[in-house]
């Protein structure tokens, strides 16, 4: 990958630990929980519930959708903010048993930009990762 993708990549991440950070603390102290049920014609319908919990730069949440046919999912996500780093964990299951987990983080240091990314799946896992030091002229 070329600096110009990189420098962009790192920048979108950055931007969105920077959002996430901003609504971590517009809901200090805050959470909510959401469930709804539906039902539709042939036995077709649908629960899911959202729960998500946030105090301090951290926030929690779990989300579950099931239908009345067996298909569903639940998530379980994770997010911190402090001291110039954020970290984020998404782990996903299916009814069908297969798992995927998602971590990812940046940590400012002395102007330089760390940031990680892992996933796990089914098919296998990647990990990615690198530093970036602002605009190189």
């Amino acid at each position: 990958m070329n600096a110009k993708k990189l420098s962009f990549a790192v920048a979108a991440l950055v931007a969105a630990f920077s959002f996430s950070a901003t609504t971590d603390a517009a809901m200090a102290g805050r959470g909510f929980h959401r469930s709804v049920h539906a039902q539709g014609a042939y036995g077709r319908g649908y629960d899911k519930h959202v729960d998500r919990s946030c105090a301090g730069g951290t926030c929690t949440g779990h989300r579950s959708l099931q239908t009345n046919r067996g298909y569903g999912y639940t998530s379980d996500r994770y997010r911190s903010c402090a001291n110039g780093s954020c970290n984020s964990s998404t782990t996903v299951r299916g009814n069908n048993g297969n798992t995927w987990t998602r971590d990812r983080g940046v940590t400012n240091s002395d102007g330089s930009l760390n940031w990680y990314s892992n996933t796990t799946g089914p098919n296998g896992s990647a990990s990615r990762s690198g530093t970036w030091s602002g605009p190189q002229d």
